[in-house]
């Protein structure tokens, strides 16, 4: 039952991948770093790329804790089979809250990045960024076929689980848990 709840819960979380408007204006640092003499980095900027790098993967490693922690809590949570809704809800806003730091810091990050570099280094980082666009497309696309396809999986647990739970299960005396919930625990996803 607890893998069903975390599976039907990430696959309502996980979204089809789409284009990103906001992509085209920033630069990620492994792009800078891997065309560095194409752009003609200087010293200077190398040194400050390198240090706002360095800045946010300290803070994302900060997050990730954060973020491990929380995900663990929800699970926890989700153990009990009288879970309250509430308790979920308030533990779910915890583990977006630090979901959405980690979005803000790597924005701020790019911002950063992208103040270091002069504006003909930023239009050749982008047309570099620009040439594996065709192979980024068809990895969206992959993106959104298996998103979906785990939307769709999980929407066919959720209708089996539905109809199994609207019969009522004998409980056996080992285990406490009913037929249904044996059933569900032995299939594989």
């Amino acid at each position: 039952m607890k893998r069903l709840l975390i599976v039907l819960f990430c696959a309502c979380v996980i979204a089809p991948a789409q284009d990103d408007p906001v992509a085209d204006h920033f630069v990620p640092p492994e792009q800078i770093m891997r065309h560095q003499s194409e752009l003609r980095i200087t010293a200077t900027q190398r040194e400050e790329i390198k240090q706002q790098v360095r800045n946010a993967q300290m803070r994302f490693t900060e997050l990730q804790w954060d973020l491990q922690a929380d995900m663990e809590a929800l699970s926890k949570l989700l153990e009990n089979r009288n879970v309250s809704e509430l308790a979920v809800i308030e533990q779910l806003d915890n583990v977006l809250a630090v979901e959405a730091d980690i979005k803000r810091t790597q924005v701020s990050m790019l911002i950063a990045l992208r103040k270091v570099l002069t504006e003909k280094q930023l239009e050749e980082a982008r047309a570099l960024t620009h040439r594996g666009y065709p192979a980024r497309r068809q990895m969206r696309e992959l993106e959104r076929q298996m998103a979906l396809a785990a939307r769709e999986k999980a929407k066919a647990m959720e209708r089996k689980l539905r109809r199994e739970l609207a019969t009522p299960g004998t409980v056996t005396r080992t285990t406490g848990a009913t037929d249904t919930d044996q059933k569900l625990a032995s299939e594989p996803f």
